[in-house]
């Protein structure tokens, strides 16, 4: 009797009996009861014979290294095979909903998520104030992509001027920049007369001329555009001059500028 019982023992642990071992039963219990040295047992079908089936909520694992969990009682089925009464052990455990609500619970905010959206990629998006306090700064990766412009920050501005009965016309901008940047100016200046234009000048201060093109040659009407660059808190001003080569009724000066931050 209790060599039959022995005979079952090393044959729920897989091993082909072997007479001339006499070792096989302290082999069968140390796989038997390997859960005692890893803490989960390896899937054993003549296990699952000898015991009748594992309980439910037995946790096993593959020779994959996957740990599954018992769904049922008198489990006879094999981990992984198709209908078997097996579920990943941490299936239904943590859901994304749960983790990212307990994740949120403890920063305390919403977080942002990075990426994922439309025609995006992963790369790793830095967000941060100069250090300067010059500005809201962005980094992709390892490159600087510089300074963020928000809705207010850039600036439009119109001007115009007019004289009577007189040769020349005189228009002035000024406005003082938040942040180092551009301003971008185009003008036009006519004249109520077929005189031509004699000479248009600019003068001022707080700004470097970085180019710009006027159209005025032998004609009573002038246009030109022009691009500076600007200094934060630094007072912008430009006067433009008009001079014809005689006097008439209305001599008209104005346009537009755009300052862009950089």
């Amino acid at each position: 009797m209790i060599q039959e019982e022995l005979v079952a023992f090393a044959s729920a642990a897989g091993l082909a009996l072997d007479k001339s071992n006499n070792a096989q039963t302290l082999a069968a219990a140390r796989i038997l009861f390997a859960a005692a040295e890893r803490g989960v047992a390896p899937y054993s079908a003549p296990l699952a014979q000898l015991i009748g089936g594992y309980p439910k909520y037995a946790i096993v694992v593959d020779a994959t290294g996957v740990l599954w969990r018992s769904t049922a009682d008198a489990n006879m089925t094999v981990p992984g095979a198709e209908g078997a009464a097996w579920g990943l052990l941490f299936d239904g455990l943590a859901t994304q909903v749960w983790a990212d609500s307990r994740y949120q619970k403890a920063l305390g905010y919403t977080a942002v998520q990075q990426g994922g959206g439309a025609g995006q990629g992963t790369n790793k998006v830095a967000l941060g104030w100069a250090e300067d306090s010059s500005g809201l700064k962005c980094q992709v990766d390892s490159t600087d992509e510089g300074f963020l412009s928000f809705r207010g920050e850039s600036q439009c501005f119109a001007f115009s001027s007019a004289s009577h009965n007189a040769a020349s016309v005189l228009a002035s901008l000024t406005f003082l920049p938040k942040y180092n940047g551009y301003l971008k100016l185009d003008y036009n200046i006519g004249q109520t007369s077929p005189n031509p234009i004699q000479s248009i000048s600019k003068t001022g201060s707080g700004f470097s001329f970085i180019g710009g093109c006027d159209n005025s040659s032998s004609t009573n009407l002038g246009v030109g555009s022009s691009l500076y660059g600007v200094t934060a808190g630094e007072q912008f001003v430009l006067n433009i001059t008009g001079i014809y080569t005689a006097p008439a009724d209305v001599t008209l000066l104005g346009g537009t500028a755009i300052y862009i931050p950089r």
